[in-house]
């Protein structure tokens, strides 16, 4: 007993243990990084729901027989989208996570005449939401500035623009998987069903 208490003395084998708890220390803490990396807790959606052509340039009636116009402008190839975006998780997405302060940017490509609307529901079963993060329309883009986006929200901005959109955007946020799709989302139900909101 004498004998093992004199080498764990030992400073050599001191140093060998301290190493080897290191190393091990060092895989947990990167294996708990890559695993929070790979697979961030909260989750931002962007979904293109809606796109429709008010009027075509080639429709043939160039000669002002018919015409959409807004406020007195006519446009010559109008659309309306709705973007949505979805807080997939029920945890909440708070402002300090926009990275250094930095906003949300969603660019279109084309002018945006008119923000029409911005609505806001719970994910889980549509019902109407009091808190309401706010979207500013500038020539081509639509600014977020930071705010708090709570969980299951999902808010559709419904927008009249000239000429065809072609979405890019600047997602600024940290710890959060943002996905960008080109399909309807989809509600779900409180049994796990889904409900396809590419209504009309």
């Amino acid at each position: 007993m004498v004998y093992l208490a004199e080498g764990w003395a030992d400073p050599a084998i001191l140093v060998a243990i301290a190493s080897v708890i290191a190393t091990v220390i060092t895989g947990i803490v990167a294996a708990v990084v890559t695993l929070r990396t790979a697979l961030p807790k909260r989750r931002l959606g962007f979904y293109v729901n809606k796109l429709a052509q008010l009027m075509s340039p080639s429709t043939g009636l160039s000669d002002g027989r018919l015409v959409v116009a807004y406020d007195g402008n006519v446009l010559v190839n109008p659309y309306i989208v709705e973007i949505q975006m979805l807080n997939q998780t029920g945890k909440d997405i708070p402002a300090n996570l926009f990275d250094s302060g930095a906003p949300i940017v969603l660019d279109l490509g084309v002018p945006i005449i008119e923000l029409i609307e911005t609505a806001w529901e719970d994910w889980n079963d549509g019902t109407p939401v009091r808190h309401t993060p706010q979207a500013t329309p500038g020539q081509s883009n639509l600014t977020m500035e930071p705010t708090l986006i709570p969980g299951h929200l999902m808010t559709t901005f419904t927008l009249l623009v000239e000429g065809e959109p072609r979405l890019d955007y600047t997602i600024p946020l940290i710890d959060v998987k943002v996905e960008f799709k080109d399909r309807p989302t989809r509600r779900r139900r409180s049994s796990g069903d889904g409900i396809d909101l590419n209504r009309g």
